[in-house]
Protein backbone atom coordinates (compact mmCIF):
# COMPACT_ATOMS: atom_id res chain seq x y z
CA UNK A 1 0.00 0.00 0.00
CA UNK A 2 1.01 3.21 -0.73
CA UNK A 3 1.65 6.01 1.65
CA UNK A 4 0.78 9.57 1.78
CA UNK A 5 3.74 12.17 1.94
CA UNK A 6 4.07 12.86 5.49
CA UNK A 7 4.24 10.75 9.15
CA UNK A 8 1.70 8.59 9.48
CA UNK A 9 -0.26 7.11 12.62
CA UNK A 10 1.68 4.97 15.13
CA UNK A 11 1.31 1.11 14.74
CA UNK A 12 -0.82 0.62 17.91
CA UNK A 13 -2.80 3.51 16.04
CA UNK A 14 -2.93 1.87 12.37
CA UNK A 15 -4.26 -1.42 14.15
CA UNK A 16 -7.37 0.73 16.10
CA UNK A 17 -8.40 2.92 12.73
CA UNK A 18 -8.39 -0.36 10.35
CA UNK A 19 -10.65 -1.89 12.89
CA UNK A 20 -12.76 0.72 13.53
CA UNK A 21 -12.80 0.84 9.73
CA UNK A 22 -14.01 -2.77 9.30
CA UNK A 23 -16.62 -1.88 12.02
CA UNK A 24 -18.08 0.87 10.26
CA UNK A 25 -17.93 -1.20 7.15
CA UNK A 26 -19.33 -3.73 8.64
CA UNK A 27 -22.43 -1.56 10.18
CA UNK A 28 -22.88 0.19 6.13
CA UNK A 29 -22.92 -3.19 4.82
CA UNK A 30 -25.75 -4.37 7.42
CA UNK A 31 -27.82 -1.35 6.74
CA UNK A 32 -27.80 -1.38 3.07
CA UNK A 33 -29.51 -4.89 3.21
CA UNK A 34 -31.82 -3.76 5.48
CA UNK A 35 -32.67 -0.85 3.55
CA UNK A 36 -32.49 -2.85 0.16
CA UNK A 37 -35.29 -4.79 2.13
CA UNK A 38 -37.38 -2.34 2.88
CA UNK A 39 -38.88 -1.04 -0.42
CA UNK A 40 -42.00 -0.44 0.80
CA UNK A 41 -40.87 0.90 4.36
CA UNK A 42 -39.65 4.64 3.74
CA UNK A 43 -39.53 5.17 7.75
CA UNK A 44 -37.43 1.89 7.85
CA UNK A 45 -35.51 3.33 4.22
CA UNK A 46 -34.78 6.96 6.29
CA UNK A 47 -33.13 4.97 9.60
CA UNK A 48 -31.06 2.72 7.82
CA UNK A 49 -29.64 5.72 5.41
CA UNK A 50 -29.20 7.59 8.88
CA UNK A 51 -26.96 4.26 10.01
CA UNK A 52 -25.30 4.20 6.51
CA UNK A 53 -24.20 8.08 6.85
CA UNK A 54 -22.80 7.55 10.21
CA UNK A 55 -20.60 4.60 9.09
CA UNK A 56 -19.61 6.36 5.83
CA UNK A 57 -18.47 9.45 8.36
CA UNK A 58 -16.30 6.94 10.27
CA UNK A 59 -14.83 5.31 6.93
CA UNK A 60 -13.99 9.08 6.06
CA UNK A 61 -12.28 9.97 9.02
CA UNK A 62 -10.44 6.28 9.57
CA UNK A 63 -9.06 5.79 6.16
CA UNK A 64 -7.89 9.62 5.61
CA UNK A 65 -6.48 9.21 9.77
CA UNK A 66 -4.26 5.92 7.86
CA UNK A 67 -3.36 7.94 5.34
CA UNK A 68 -2.85 5.22 2.54
CA UNK A 69 -4.09 6.05 -1.06
CA UNK A 70 -5.43 3.13 -2.29
CA UNK A 71 -7.98 3.39 0.86
CA UNK A 72 -8.54 6.64 0.28
CA UNK A 73 -9.69 6.36 -3.32
CA UNK A 74 -11.61 3.34 -2.34
CA UNK A 75 -13.19 5.24 0.20
CA UNK A 76 -13.96 8.37 -2.46
CA UNK A 77 -15.44 5.94 -4.59
CA UNK A 78 -17.78 4.44 -1.82
CA UNK A 79 -18.88 7.48 -1.45
CA UNK A 80 -19.76 9.13 -5.12
CA UNK A 81 -21.52 5.54 -5.59
CA UNK A 82 -23.47 5.66 -2.45
CA UNK A 83 -24.65 9.19 -3.60
CA UNK A 84 -25.70 7.67 -7.10
CA UNK A 85 -27.60 4.94 -5.18
CA UNK A 86 -29.31 7.65 -2.34
CA UNK A 87 -30.67 9.42 -5.47
CA UNK A 88 -32.15 6.67 -7.21
CA UNK A 89 -31.62 3.43 -5.61
CA UNK A 90 -31.45 0.26 -7.75
CA UNK A 91 -30.24 -3.11 -7.47
CA UNK A 92 -27.24 -2.42 -9.62
CA UNK A 93 -26.18 0.52 -7.70
CA UNK A 94 -26.96 -1.49 -4.31
CA UNK A 95 -24.55 -4.55 -6.22
CA UNK A 96 -21.66 -1.48 -6.96
CA UNK A 97 -21.52 -0.80 -2.92
CA UNK A 98 -21.37 -3.96 -2.03
CA UNK A 99 -17.99 -4.25 -4.13
CA UNK A 100 -17.00 -0.94 -2.51
CA UNK A 101 -17.34 -2.20 0.66
CA UNK A 102 -15.25 -5.33 -0.01
CA UNK A 103 -12.97 -3.54 -1.78
CA UNK A 104 -12.10 -1.59 0.92
CA UNK A 105 -12.16 -4.41 3.87
CA UNK A 106 -9.40 -6.54 1.50
CA UNK A 107 -7.38 -2.88 1.38
CA UNK A 108 -7.51 -2.74 4.89
CA UNK A 109 -6.41 -6.05 5.36
CA UNK A 110 -3.44 -6.28 2.93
Amino acid sequence: MAKIEGSGPSPKDVAAYKSECNRAADLFQQALDERHKSKDNPNKQGEMEKIMDKAKHIMQQTTHALRQKELEEREKKLVKDYNDFKKEPSDAKKQILDQDVSDIKDTLNK
